[in-house]
């Protein structure tokens, strides 16, 4: 990450000030992954929406976009959105699963500095990459779009998972991303689907997995558990809002608690309402897990835990059992 992405990370964090949007541009994916929890459908936000929203954010003094889905390079419009963010001098992120950037993607937009790319690697190699993903073909688009990210010299980190998966060993795509020079992050956490299935429950890691993988692979301490944002369980309604391809705003695009639409209430309104005030109570961290000894270890997620529990604030199993693992096989490596 560069410094200057490192620096207004912080930044937007310690002042607690809403200064991003996560934009879900389109909610179709060209991906069909097990351990999904998203229902997907063919939704496109309008260029009229996004102008509206771009507008909105400026006046806000907003300094940072994210473009999410689906897969957002799938919108016809994603090199004009992206164009038009940085000429209005707004920081971009794109989490995209890679596949379509080397055939859609500008390659003039891959050498700005103000744009970031967060890319979900699934599997180690072609075999456990179908597994997961159920399309064939795609762990070779997705390295070489990686490649490109690399020979451009764009800014990019990868994001894996850990999941129960015949042949996938997350420590191989680990390497990989390693010796191609890009930061990781990890996701461990697999939760049911938000219509409450509760297949994907059926890949989540087990704990020998979860182990063995932070013995291996030291990490960086996550920037935000350094940052100072008290009480809160993360940014959510805090520092960021989301919003959605028809206009509905929410906390974050996996916090399903409707805030309002942008059509009939502006980010500003929203903002102001008491609303989002109720969430931002509900997001605080409930007092029986700051009194945890795992606390410090714990990935939660107010969206997760709603969608498992009912609670934004309710308390998530899965969560206690990865937190205790990690606190006894985690190690932090130096920052470099």
């Amino acid at each position: 990450m560069s410094n200057l992405w490192e620096t207004y990370l912080r930044k937007s964090l310690d002042h607690g000030n809403l200064l991003s949007l996560s934009l879900e541009i389109t909610d179709f994916c060209n991906f069909n992954c097990v351990h999904c929890y998203k229902i997907r459908e063919s939704n496109y936000m309008s260029t009229d929406l996004f102008e509206r929203i771009l507008d909105e954010a400026c006046s806000l003094n907003v300094t940072s976009l994210s473009f999410n889905g689906g897969e957002p390079l799938k919108h016809k419009e994603i090199n004009s959105f992206i164009e038009k963010a940085l000429r209005r001098g707004l920081f971009v992120t794109v989490l995209s699963n890679g596949s379509e950037i080397k055939s859609i993607i500008d390659r003039d937009l891959l050498k700005s500095q103000a744009l970031r790319w967060q890319i979900s690697l699934y599997g180690s190699d072609e075999s456990s990459c179908q597994e997961i993903i159920r399309r064939k073909g795609m762990w070779n688009r997705v390295i070489e779009s990686l490649e490109l990210l690399k020979e451009t010299g764009a800014l990019a980190s990868v994001t894996l998972s850990l999941l129960n998966v015949s042949g996938h060993d997350p420590r191989i795509a680990l390497e990989l991303i390693k010796k191609m020079g890009f930061r990781w992050q990890l996701t461990e956490i697999i939760s049911v689907r938000e219509n409450g299935d509760v297949f994907p429950h059926g890949y989540r890691p087990s704990d020998e997995t979860i182990a063995e993988f932070y013995k291996y692979a030291p990490i960086e301490s996550n920037l935000v558990e350094e940052c100072n944002l008290p009480g809160y369980a993360c940014g959510a309604g805090v520092t960021t809002l989301a919003i959605k391809t028809n206009g509905d705003v929410l906390p974050c695009l996996t916090v399903n608690y409707f805030l309002g639409n942008i059509f009939e209430n502006s980010v500003k309104t929203v903002l102001e309402s008491g609303k989002l005030a109720e969430f931002r109570e509900m997001n605080r961290i409930p007092h029986d897990c700051r009194q945890c000894d795992f606390f410090d270890f714990c990935p939660r997620c107010p969206g997760i835990a709603l969608m498992e529990t009912g609670r934004i604030n309710g308390v998530v199993k899965e969560n206690c059992r990865i937190a205790a693992i990690k606190s006894k096989n985690l190690v932090y490596s130096e920052k470099k």
